[in-house]
This record gives structure tokens, sequence and C-alpha cells, in this order.
């Protein structure tokens, strides 16, 4: 599968399986939890958003973005697109920005797939800590409809107050790595700078489509 075509299959997904912003949104976990408890309260937490007929749309992305920021680590997820190597060359400032734009990448994403909700359910199928420190853990889920299970694992890491989601792979394609080769290629050119610029494109693109 080529670059491009990783990148199509992944945003197709997304764009189908709004349970995924349901599975990983929750408000910041409590000492108990663990990475299963988090993702289970994160239903609940974005289901109650859908489900006010009362609340105008503008309204429910606000709330519902404010949960994505709480529950995401995107620069965790900034990092591994960039590489190790990379992140470190940039600056602080410059490192924000990044995490700051691909957060927002994200979150266009996931807001044009909150329209298509229906009925879908997910049901939590595993997890496995794993990682010398235990400080790292994937959550296996299914996305069930009428006529399809669709699997999606999640990537977290614990933090000091919860578990944090850093990568998401939807049947198996990687939500970080279907955007890893676009932006190494941009960095190794262009550096830094030319990597904030592409993905402020995205990110613009992505908000009018």
């Amino acid at each position: 599968m080529t670059p491009k075509t990783l990148i199509h299959a992944i945003q197709t997904r997304l764009a189908l399986l709004p349970l995924l912003l349901l599975t990983v949104l929750a408000a910041p976990a409590q000492a108990a939890s663990t990475p299963t408890t988090d993702l289970k309260t994160a239903v609940d937490a974005v289901l109650v958003v859908l489900a006010d007929k009362g609340m105008s749309e503008a309204d429910k992305r606000s709330k519902i973005g404010a949960i994505v920021d709480a529950r995401f680590d995107y620069h965790a997820m900034s990092q591994r697109v960039l590489s190790s190597n990379n992140w470190r060359k940039a600056s602080k400032p410059e490192q924000d920005e990044f995490s700051e734009l691909f957060g927002q990448l994200l979150k266009n994403t996931y807001f044009k797939a909150i329209s298509a909700y229906t009925d879908q359910t997910v049901d939590f199928t595993g997890e496995r800590i794993k990682g010398k420190k235990h400080n790292r853990a994937s959550v296996n889920t299914e996305i069930v409809s009428a006529d399809k299970r669709i699997p999606v694992e999640y990537a977290m890491r614990l933090k000091r107050d919860g578990w944090y989601v850093y990568d998401i792979k939807v049947e198996g394609i990687s939500l970080v790595k279907s955007h890893q080769s676009t932006f190494l290629n941009v960095f190794k050119n262009e550096g830094m700078s030319g990597a904030i610029a592409t993905l402020k494109e995205k990110v613009s693109a992505k908000a009018k489509g």
C-alpha cells in the first residue's frame, strides 16, 4: 500500500466511524482508572453531548473539542509522526505549534464524523499493559453496527492523571503512521518550518471540506 493510499484509507475509515471519537474521550481519569475504564468513561461523556437535542452543533463541537484535548496526547503523537530525532531538532515553540495544529487536524476529522452517528455500539475486547514501567497499554475494541464489526486498537500511555491515547489503529492501519511518510519527507527537505506550513494547509483544507 502506497503512503497516499494508506492516508486515504485511514481518512475514509475515520469519516465513516464516528464512534472512534466516542471511545477515546473522557474527563481526567481517577487514580484507580485503567486504560479500559478510561475509554468506557469516554463513551458516556460524549454520548451525553451527542444526545442533547437542544444543543447547537457549534456548542457540541466546543464541548467535545475540550474533551478531546483532555484525553489525546498530541505531543506524543506529533513526536511519533516526525520521529524522535527530528523532534529534538525543533525548538520548544515549534514543537508546541506542531502539536497544537496536529490536534486540530484530528479534531476536524472527528467532528465531521459525529453527524453520521446513529446506533453503533462499542465492544471492549481486550487490554494489555506493557513496557518495563507498565506505563504503556493497548486496548482492543470493535465498533458494532447492524452488518459489520470493525476492529479498533488504541495505544495509550500512563501519565500522572490517567491514560492518554497516542495512536489509533483502524483495521490495522495506524493513524500516526498514515501521516508519517508525508511529514518525514517534508522535514527532510524543508525542516520544521516546512512541516508546520504543510500541517497548516492540511488543517485549513480539512476545516473547509
